[in-house]
């Protein structure tokens, strides 16, 4: 039913030698009155979506929750609940590239399990206030009540809103700030600050000292703050830019009540502590649209689509035949730096730049 009519009548003429062209004329616009008869009219605005999924409601199953007070709908299926209840690590993030039409940001939850991430909950939200997050989080719960019974660690990455949504929602959940998004908001304030040449620089000390900061998510929260004020805070260069990193770092991911501790940004785990699944899983999903804001019935096809290859996933996991993890010979790199700065055979100073160098962010 995704092929177009169109290329459905090319292909019959070709096949046939006793079609000609008004034939194929004819046999396309029987094509199109057919799928105008199985699809609706396409909505104008965000209400008639809303009337439109009520409407034919038959149209997917995968509509779970189709809300026009709070302008939020939601799809999944029960056997990603099912499994999303099986887990312990859980992966949210949003994207504002591409939505299906009248929507702001499409929000996708993934369950991680035996190294297998499962795409299991996708949201068309309106907004992204702490409000909006706190309503999708509450119907994630009914949806799913047993995430409130257990302990997971939700990895977000660093939007405020969401996370302060997110405790309201799951006061017993560990909240974990992916560090690639840690990583990309440092360099950003380096680049705010024109230390970009600098760090760029491998014969510069600032470049060399700014490259420490980013082992810090490698250590435990609890070592994150003496790191700072025995390593890296007596030697800030001589030059007033690479002050401000430094209150800009303390103020924000240091101090007790900054917005983002190292409770949430800092471990000696290094393993599943991004959200890359998601963003890869989102880049993954835009090729199934020609436009940014496909509508509704368009965006809903390709989530069915989507939900076949996650029941497939969530078989694997099942059956362990899983195949192998991405990126296993980089987490193996960084596992035996953390082991030997666990043992003592590394120095907090060495740990740091070693490690610091394996999680640089991506410069262009």
């Amino acid at each position: 039913m995704n092929e177009k009519p169109s290329k459905i009548a090319c292909a019959e003429a070709l096949s046939s030698h006793h079609l000609d062209y008004n034939a194929v004329k004819q046999f396309r616009e029987a094509v199109y009155k057919a799928r105008l008869k199985i699809k609706p009219p396409l909505p104008k605005n965000r209400q008639e979506t809303f009337q439109a999924l009520n409407q034919h409601n038959t149209f997917s199953k995968h509509v779970w929750k189709n809300d026009a007070e709070n302008n939020i709908v939601m799809l999944t299926s029960e056997e990603c609940l099912n499994f999303l209840s099986s887990v312990t690590d859980i992966y949210a993030d949003g994207t504002f590239k591409y939505c299906a039409r009248y929507f702001y940001q499409l929000y996708t939850i993934h369950g991680l399990q035996d190294g297998m991430y499962v795409p299991c909950v996708y949201f068309l939200l309106p907004a992204k206030t702490a409000d909006t997050y706190s309503v999708m989080f509450q119907y994630l719960v009914d949806a799913c009540p047993a995430l409130l019974s257990s302990s997971i660690n939700l990895h977000l990455d660093l939007e405020i809103a969401a996370h302060r949504a997110a405790k309201s929602i799951f006061p017993s959940c560990t909240i974990i700030a992916c560090h690639f998004h840690v990583s990309q908001a440092w360099y950003r304030k380096i680049q705010s600050l024109n230390l970009t040449k600098e760090y760029k620089d491998s014969s510069s000390s600032i470049g060399s000292w700014l490259k420490l900061f980013f082992g810090l998510p490698a250590l435990p929260p609890s070592a994150v703050g003496d790191c700072f004020a025995d390593i890296l805070f007596p030697r800030i260069p001589d030059d007033p830019r690479a002050s401000l990193f430094s209150d800009y770092i303390v103020s924000t991911y240091i101090d007790e009540f900054s917005e983002f501790p190292p409770a949430i940004w800092a471990s000696n785990n290094i393993k599943g502590r991004t959200t890359n699944a998601c963003e890869s899983f989102h880049f993954h999903f835009s090729k199934y649209f020609n436009c940014p804001h496909p509508n509704i019935f368009v965006f809903i096809e390709a989530v069915d689509e989507e939900m076949k290859m996650s029941t497939l996933k969530i078989r694997a996991v099942r059956n362990r035949s899983c195949g192998k993890t991405k990126g296993v010979e980089a987490i193996k790199q960084k596992e035996a730096c953390v082991r030997d700065f666990k043992m003592g055979t590394i120095t907090m100073e060495q740990f740091i730049h070693v490690i610091g160098k394996k999680m640089l962010p991506t410069v262009l």
